[in-house]
């Protein structure tokens, strides 16, 4: 079945369906490419949610694209155990299954809803309120993966990775020295410059400790999940921007992978070797794959 075959809900979905412009136009060449690659892997009746969910289907698409690309070797969606699990699944070896769950984030409502600029108006980046809604995301995902476990979908040594998409969310792309979702998960707060107080140079930096946010409400969300033993059963976090629009030149080179420093069941370093890679050793790494040609 084509992706683009019928009329959709989704209003980039129909931009991109009839071609309105160049740009939509090289968007749509671009998803069907993801699709003639990816199709086998991915939920078979995709093609029938992207014309009301464009956005969270495309992810879906490059997130199996980039493992491709990358000689990960995703299994087919076609026994139940799979169609039923988590939207991704990568097999290493035969006694072991790793499962990515994907999802978007978008950008909420309420006081604490993440807005769009106004053209022409210099603001603050929303830092707090972004990491608000990636962090919305990872509660839900941990609660689905609870009920894969219970289900018997994924099993108990099985590693979860969640993989979230912020492309929704304006001003997400915008970022800092250590990325947001790092931030989201990790207690590392706004950077600070240490100052000798003779000659008032910098003589050193850092990041504050930022353990939570507050909400407008007055509410607390914890930013240190991945030192919160409750979260061992979440391996790493795949995070992107990318949408069907503004994406890397080599499928996923802008990934992200952050890893939990306390999972039951962890991934090797190196896993998706594309991308940045970020972990947890008496400081915070960072490792940047360089782009190749072919894997």
């Amino acid at each position: 079945m084509s992706l683009f075959e019928v009329a959709g809900t989704d209003e980039v979905y129909e931009y991109v369906r009839t071609e309105v412009n160049t740009q939509c136009r090289e968007a749509k060449s671009f998803v069907e490419s993801l699709w003639a690659r990816a199709n086998t892997y991915v939920d078979p009746d995709l093609p029938l949610k992207m014309p009301r969910e464009f956005h969270q289907r495309f992810w879906e698409l490059y997130l199996a694209s980039a493992f491709l690309d990358s000689g990960l070797p995703l299994v087919p969606r076609r026994s139940e155990r799979v169609v039923a699990g988590p939207d991704l699944c990568v097999s290493m070896r035969p006694e072991t299954r790793i499962w990515v769950e994907a999802v978007a984030a978008l950008p909420g409502t309420g006081p604490d809803a993440v807005h769009e600029g106004t053209p022409g108006i210099a603001r603050e980046v929303p830092d707090d309120p972004i990491k608000l809604r990636l962090l919305n995301v990872f509660d839900e995902k941990c609660r689905k993966h609870a009920s894969y476990l219970e289900k018997g979908v994924v099993g108990a040594s099985d590693p979860y990775v969640i993989a979230i998409n912020a492309a929704m969310v304006p001003s997400a792309m915008l970022e800092r020295e250590v990325p947001r979702i790092v931030r989201s998960l990790l207690p590392i707060g706004d950077g600070i410059v240490h100052l000798d107080r003779r000659s008032l140079k910098a003589v050193g930096s850092g990041h504050k400790y930022q353990s939570s946010i507050t909400k407008l409400s007055g509410g607390e969300v914890p930013t240190d999940l991945f030192l919160d033993c409750r979260f061992r059963p979440v391996s790493a976090v795949l995070y992107s921007c990318a949408d069907a629009f503004n994406h890397a030149s080599e499928t996923g080179a802008e990934l992200l992978l952050l890893h939990n420093p306390l999972a039951l069941n962890p991934l090797e370093l190196g896993f998706l070797r594309r991308g940045r890679e970020f972990w947890v050793e008496l400081t915070l790494k960072e490792e940047t794959w360089p782009l190749s040609d072919n894997v």
